[in-house]
């Protein structure tokens, strides 16, 4: 199997656009503390060397988030697309018959092989939530996080998964909890999958021990 490795560059600039952005992510308060990552891609998922998925880590801190969820499961990768609609309705519909303005939609997985175990939802504002059925609500309490600012095709996003698990081991890390994908566009209104931006946002808590390098084993999603 042939390999090619990237560098992507976080520029300054790139900073100053993100804090000035309202839909980049949750919120303006994470700090970029990266320069550089090394990616390595295999070659044959590339088939258009004009057009790669591209993924920049940024470590920061994470702001608390109330988000409502609904935790659903698929036999097979081809059932999740119409599970995931169907969540996504049920949530949005409940946040407008409640008068709720919906933030970013996301989704946390439990597991990577069949049956997929997984939460649909949406980030909300504070306020009076009344959970109903299976609709419940979540809240994050925030913290030291790596976040993998992802874009390109749903079906690539495993890079940046494995260049989490290696940002963990390398510096040292524990992640806290599973991470969570963040969905700032959508495929309703992207045409081109390599314009499809995603955030996944891994907690972290420093690991004390020194020489002893310990990483908790996250969720990398494989075939996608």
């Amino acid at each position: 199997m042939k390999w090619i490795s990237a560098w992507i560059i976080i520029l300054p600039i790139w900073a100053a656009n993100r804090n000035g952005d309202t839909a980049g992510g949750p919120g303006p308060n994470t700090r970029i503390l990266l320069s550089a990552i090394s990616i390595s891609y295999d070659r044959s998922v590339l088939k258009d060397t004009a057009k790669q998925p591209t993924v920049v880590l940024e470590e920061g801190v994470l702001g608390p988030m109330v988000f409502l969820t609904i935790k659903d499961t698929a036999a097979n990768q081809a059932d999740m697309t119409r599970i995931f609609s169907k969540d996504y309705g049920r949530l949005y519909s409940y946040l407008y018959q409640n008068g709720l303005k919906p933030g970013i939609p996301l989704a946390r997985y439990y597991s990577v092989q069949p049956v997929f175990v997984f939460d649909v939802g949406v980030e909300v504002g504070e306020g009076p939530i009344t959970p109903e059925g299976n609709i419940k609500m979540n809240r994050i309490e925030g913290g030291p996080a790596i976040i993998a600012h992802f874009k390109g095709p749903y079906g690539q996003i495993g890079i940046a998964y494995a260049a989490i698990h290696r940002w963990l081991t390398a510096n040292n890390k524990i992640a806290q909890g599973q991470p969570f994908e963040l969905y700032l566009n959508q495929p309703a209104t992207v045409h081109d999958p390599f314009e499809l931006r995603t955030d996944i946002y891994q907690l972290i808590t420093p690991n004390e021990r020194r020489g002893d390098i310990s990483v908790k084993e996250i969720l990398i999603p494989t075939g996608w």
